[in-house]
């Protein structure tokens, strides 16, 4: 069997190892704010992992309003969208959406936008402390004092030595 074969058929896929991150701005009820008279939020973020798993956002209350879900890189390159009917989530509660493995990297910021035709009230924002990830978060008026209720799980796919010597070792001894 030829390297070319073994590369084709294998991959380098067994060899990595995978690490989860997922970090979620999670607030009290009293520092929780509903946004209003915001059609349009900007959430900036750092990417933890070189894959984008899926958001988690926390809805208040739901409504038949239709929300646009955007993540864009630094460049303003749209990579990942999604329209979710807000009647659809469940009302005070964390709602996770799948993103299929989307890729970034890792320690570059993006962008989360939501945007609606109505205002985004069901949407949460929080005042308090929010994880390292959480950068700037904007409305189409400026900036927001707080970061936007939602979550971010991604995954880190790495090869360390040992999994390219077993690879190597492969190589040499089929």
């Amino acid at each position: 069997m030829s390297c070319i074969q073994i590369i084709f058929l294998h991959g380098l896929k067994p060899y990595y190892h995978y690490k989860e991150y997922a970090y979620q701005n999670d607030f009290s009820a009293d520092s929780a704010v509903a946004l209003s008279a915001v059609n349009t939020v900007t959430q900036t973020f750092v990417s933890k992992g070189n894959l984008l798993n899926s958001i988690s956002i926390y809805v208040g209350d739901n409504s038949q309003q239709t929300i646009n879900i955007s993540v864009l890189n630094e460049n303003g390159k749209e990579i990942a969208v999604n329209q979710i009917v807000l009647s659809s989530l469940r009302a005070g509660e964390w709602n996770q959406i799948v993103i299929d493995n989307h890729k970034v990297e890792r320690n570059k910021l993006y962008r989360l936008v939501i945007s609606s035709e109505d205002c985004l009230s069901a949407l949460e924002m929080d005042s308090e402390d929010a994880p390292i990830i959480f950068k700037e978060c904007q409305s189409q008026d400026g900036v927001l004092d707080g970061t936007l209720a939602v979550g971010f799980r991604f995954t880190y796919c790495y090869l360390t030595f040992g999994s390219v010597c077993e690879f190597l070792a492969k190589l040499v001894f089929l």
